[in-house]
Protein backbone atom coordinates (compact mmCIF):
# COMPACT_ATOMS: atom_id res chain seq x y z
CA UNK A 1 0.00 0.00 0.00
CA UNK A 2 1.28 3.29 -1.00
CA UNK A 3 1.85 5.88 1.52
CA UNK A 4 -0.78 8.28 0.30
CA UNK A 5 -3.31 5.48 0.33
CA UNK A 6 -2.33 4.96 3.93
CA UNK A 7 -2.27 8.59 5.15
CA UNK A 8 -5.87 8.88 3.36
CA UNK A 9 -6.89 5.85 5.02
CA UNK A 10 -5.53 7.02 8.55
CA UNK A 11 -7.57 10.25 7.89
CA UNK A 12 -10.61 8.45 7.48
CA UNK A 13 -9.69 6.86 10.55
CA UNK A 14 -9.34 10.44 12.74
CA UNK A 15 -12.59 11.49 11.11
CA UNK A 16 -14.60 8.23 12.41
CA UNK A 17 -13.61 8.92 16.03
CA UNK A 18 -13.71 12.53 15.96
CA UNK A 19 -17.69 11.72 14.63
CA UNK A 20 -17.88 9.39 17.52
CA UNK A 21 -16.38 11.35 20.13
CA UNK A 22 -19.16 14.34 19.06
CA UNK A 23 -21.89 11.77 19.30
CA UNK A 24 -21.17 11.02 22.99
CA UNK A 25 -20.34 14.54 24.09
CA UNK A 26 -23.09 16.41 22.66
CA UNK A 27 -22.84 19.86 20.00
CA UNK A 28 -24.11 21.88 22.95
CA UNK A 29 -21.42 21.63 24.83
CA UNK A 30 -18.20 24.17 24.37
CA UNK A 31 -16.16 20.36 23.72
CA UNK A 32 -18.81 19.54 21.19
CA UNK A 33 -18.61 22.84 19.25
CA UNK A 34 -15.18 22.64 19.47
CA UNK A 35 -15.04 19.47 18.08
CA UNK A 36 -17.30 20.17 15.30
CA UNK A 37 -14.98 22.93 13.75
CA UNK A 38 -12.11 20.21 14.31
CA UNK A 39 -13.91 17.60 12.43
CA UNK A 40 -14.56 19.94 9.43
CA UNK A 41 -11.07 21.56 9.09
CA UNK A 42 -9.96 18.11 9.15
CA UNK A 43 -12.44 17.01 6.42
CA UNK A 44 -11.82 19.72 4.30
CA UNK A 45 -8.33 19.17 4.78
CA UNK A 46 -8.47 15.62 3.85
CA UNK A 47 -10.97 16.45 0.60
CA UNK A 48 -8.50 19.09 -0.45
CA UNK A 49 -5.64 16.53 -0.11
CA UNK A 50 -7.68 14.04 -2.51
CA UNK A 51 -8.01 17.01 -5.04
CA UNK A 52 -4.09 17.61 -4.92
CA UNK A 53 -2.34 14.37 -5.16
CA UNK A 54 -5.20 11.51 -5.49
CA UNK A 55 -7.48 12.59 -8.19
CA UNK A 56 -4.90 13.96 -10.74
CA UNK A 57 -3.01 11.30 -11.48
CA UNK A 58 -6.18 8.92 -11.65
CA UNK A 59 -7.73 11.37 -14.43
CA UNK A 60 -4.23 11.14 -16.51
CA UNK A 61 -4.85 7.72 -15.70
CA UNK A 62 -8.30 7.81 -17.37
CA UNK A 63 -7.33 9.24 -20.87
CA UNK A 64 -7.02 5.76 -21.80
CA UNK A 65 -9.18 4.24 -19.97
CA UNK A 66 -12.77 5.09 -19.85
CA UNK A 67 -14.23 2.41 -17.52
CA UNK A 68 -11.86 4.15 -15.31
CA UNK A 69 -13.20 7.69 -16.30
CA UNK A 70 -16.72 7.06 -15.90
CA UNK A 71 -16.02 5.62 -12.43
CA UNK A 72 -14.04 9.25 -11.62
CA UNK A 73 -16.74 11.06 -12.98
CA UNK A 74 -19.57 9.26 -10.78
CA UNK A 75 -17.39 9.30 -7.59
CA UNK A 76 -16.78 13.44 -8.45
CA UNK A 77 -20.50 13.86 -8.29
CA UNK A 78 -21.14 12.02 -5.73
CA UNK A 79 -18.39 14.03 -3.79
CA UNK A 80 -20.08 17.02 -4.56
CA UNK A 81 -23.14 16.26 -2.68
CA UNK A 82 -21.55 14.47 0.11
CA UNK A 83 -19.47 18.03 0.50
CA UNK A 84 -22.92 19.81 0.25
CA UNK A 85 -24.48 18.05 3.16
CA UNK A 86 -21.49 18.24 5.07
CA UNK A 87 -20.91 21.36 4.28
CA UNK A 88 -24.39 22.15 5.45
CA UNK A 89 -24.29 20.60 8.41
CA UNK A 90 -21.41 22.24 9.46
CA UNK A 91 -23.10 25.60 8.96
CA UNK A 92 -26.03 24.62 10.81
CA UNK A 93 -24.47 23.56 13.64
CA UNK A 94 -21.56 25.58 14.38
CA UNK A 95 -23.17 27.55 17.57
CA UNK A 96 -24.61 24.14 18.50
CA UNK A 97 -28.05 22.37 18.57
CA UNK A 98 -29.63 19.63 20.24
CA UNK A 99 -32.95 17.31 20.01
CA UNK A 100 -34.34 15.25 17.19
CA UNK A 101 -33.34 17.61 13.93
CA UNK A 102 -29.23 17.29 15.28
CA UNK A 103 -29.93 13.51 15.50
CA UNK A 104 -31.37 13.00 11.87
CA UNK A 105 -29.16 15.44 10.34
CA UNK A 106 -26.20 13.71 12.64
CA UNK A 107 -27.33 10.17 11.67
CA UNK A 108 -27.68 11.12 7.79
CA UNK A 109 -24.15 12.98 7.92
CA UNK A 110 -22.19 10.06 9.46
CA UNK A 111 -24.14 7.63 6.70
CA UNK A 112 -22.95 9.54 3.86
CA UNK A 113 -19.26 9.98 4.70
CA UNK A 114 -19.45 5.82 5.64
CA UNK A 115 -20.89 5.10 2.59
CA UNK A 116 -18.00 7.27 0.91
CA UNK A 117 -15.17 6.38 3.11
CA UNK A 118 -16.00 2.65 2.43
CA UNK A 119 -16.39 2.81 -0.96
CA UNK A 120 -13.03 4.90 -1.38
CA UNK A 121 -11.23 2.08 0.29
CA UNK A 122 -12.80 -1.14 -1.39
CA UNK A 123 -12.66 0.95 -5.17
CA UNK A 124 -10.79 3.88 -5.43
CA UNK A 125 -7.44 3.21 -3.19
CA UNK A 126 -6.99 0.07 -4.84
CA UNK A 127 -7.15 1.36 -8.35
CA UNK A 128 -4.44 4.39 -7.40
CA UNK A 129 -2.19 1.39 -5.60
CA UNK A 130 -2.73 -0.74 -8.39
CA UNK A 131 -1.73 1.91 -10.89
CA UNK A 132 0.95 3.92 -8.80
CA UNK A 133 3.04 1.98 -6.35
CA UNK A 134 5.68 3.87 -4.40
Amino acid sequence: MTKLIQDLISEHQALALALDELKKIGISSSAGKGKIEAIKTTLLSHLKREDRDLYPPLYKDAEGDQALKRKLDMLSEDMKRVSEAALNFFDKYEGGGEGLDFIRDFGALVGKLNIRIQWEETQLYPEYDRRHPD
